[in-house]
């Protein structure tokens, strides 16, 4: 259902682009060339609103790639109950139990059975969303490409710092399988790896990429996203800082 609303909203999360570069030199000459590509950098920026409206229960979400509002039964009123990366946004519906996104890429909302009305259980990364759903005890991940929620068994409701997000990709370690799984958004899918911890901070994530030790193989795992695979390394320890980060910008 799509609805144009004549009355001015309260806006409650907004997801904007990348920042234009500012000038490096002052005394530069500006050309012509400059001017246009500093209007394209401005023309290709972009900002999404969401906002609920308790009058029909609705939430609404503007997408302005194609400037229309695209509108989905249920959300709630308090603020930071609807969850914004990236253009996209995601909020727990009680009434039915589900957990919705919306996808300005397809200009839709999903749906997945599931969720709580608790804050901060809906994570947000690169425009992907993550929820840990106790009743089935699955963790879902939003694909915004795609505008399909992808499940794992396994997760913690009690232990969320062991989530880890990273550029629209996601991990968690699972304690009943003794497994670390990675969701790949390029791929649409969970691929898990034997060992991790159900400790904090256990795995590193960089770039849509994640690293764990595994103290039972004297093991150090990376999930590379690209090849879409676990790799081990024997050796490491479980000191604090034994792996050693450097991205790429």
């Amino acid at each position: 259902m799509k609805k144009t609303l004549l009355f001015v909203c309260t806006i409650i999360s907004v997801a904007c682009a990348a920042q234009v570069p500012t000038a490096t030199n002052a005394t530069r000459v500006v050309s012509a060339d400059d001017l246009s590509l500093n209007d394209q950098i401005v023309d290709n920026k972009y900002a999404n609103f969401a906002f609920y409206d308790a009058s029909d229960n609705q939430t609404y979400a503007f997408n302005s790639k194609t400037g229309e509002w695209v509108s989905q039964a249920g959300g709630i009123s308090k603020d930071g109950k609807i969850v914004a990366s990236k253009g996209n946004f995601a909020f727990y519906n009680a009434s039915d139990n589900k957990t919705y996104a919306f996808s300005s890429i397809k200009n839709l909302w999903a749906s997945q059975a599931g969720g709580n009305t608790k804050e901060n259980t809906i994570t947000g990364s690169n425009g992907n969303f993550v929820f840990y759903n106790v009743s089935d005890n699955k963790t879902y991940a939003f694909n915004s490409e795609t505008g399909l929620w992808v499940g794992q068994t396994g997760g913690n409701p009690k232990r969320s710092s062991t989530l880890v997000s990273s550029n629209g990709n996601f991990a968690f370690y699972n304690i009943m399988d003794n497994t670390t799984y990675a969701f790949n958004s390029k791929t649409g899918e969970w691929v898990g790896q034997k060992g991790g911890s159900n400790k904090s901070e256990t795995i590193i994530g960089a770039n849509g990429n994640f690293a764990f030790y595994d103290t039972s193989r004297n093991t150090i795992y990376v999930f590379n996203k690209t090849t879409n695979t676990w790799i081990g390394q024997d050796g490491g320890t479980v000191t604090s800082g034994t792996i050693i980060l450097s991205e790429s910008n």
